[in-house]
């Protein structure tokens, strides 16, 4: 499978954000999985006042733009990915059940840009979680002068295969052989000493 993460920057103009959508899938090839940072189309930061002035139409629009976008790139080959979002990253046992429950690799998608974090703890957050679960990584941050959580691509192994500069706009291109995820050491998990509760409808992952 071929992911195309794109680090980008978002702003609260969200014919901007979908101009910046368009340009990166538009150079992405058919059946290309695009990753994105989240809070895309609407805009996000810490201060989100400005999405009471934003019109339920023109998100609505905006995404099914991105679904005509999304349908024109070519069907893809079966495979189960999950999603987590931002800090998510904190909470490992939700990435283990998600394993646990089939999914092959880790699309994480963040607008992380905050000088308050200490650098490179975040970087670690991914790798670990690439490497506990035997998953592929696919994080995709907002191109942000501040950022502190890195746009790469992890292994199952935790090798980092691909990362695009912190701060400036990128797209990184990498294609990963879902076969290499594994269950090895999550077959070892000691159940009987700590098992999670999970909500079913809340957590399949996606098929892809």
């Amino acid at each position: 499978m071929t992911f195309v993460v794109a680090q980008v920057p978002v702003s609260w103009d969200v014919e901007a954000n979908l101009s910046s959508v368009r340009e990166v899938v538009g150079s992405a090839r058919a059946g290309d999985v695009v990753v994105l940072p989240e809070g895309m189309l609407s805009g996000y930061g810490e201060d989100l006042s400005p999405l009471d002035r934003l019109s339920p139409a023109v998100i609505s629009d905006a995404v099914a733009d991105v679904e005509r976008l999304a349908r024109s790139s070519g069907a893809l080959a079966g495979a189960v990915v999950a999603v987590q979002l931002c800090r998510e990253i904190r909470f490992p046992e939700q990435w283990q059940h998600l394993a646990a429950a089939g999914a092959q690799a880790f699309v994480y998608l963040t607008n992380a840009a905050n000088v308050r974090e200490v650098p490179g703890v975040w970087r670690s957050h991914l790798i670990s979680r690439a490497a506990e679960n035997q998953r592929f990584v696919v994080s995709s941050n907002v191109a942000h002068p501040d950022q502190h959580c890195p746009s790469m691509v992890v292994s199952p192994r935790g090798e980092v295969l691909g990362e695009l500069p912190p701060g400036g706009a990128g797209v990184l291109r990498l294609t990963v052989d879902l076969a290499d995820a594994g269950d090895w050491y999550l077959g070892q998990r000691r159940t009987d000493v700590v098992s999670v509760t999970s909500h079913p409808t809340q957590t399949r992952p996606a098929e892809a």
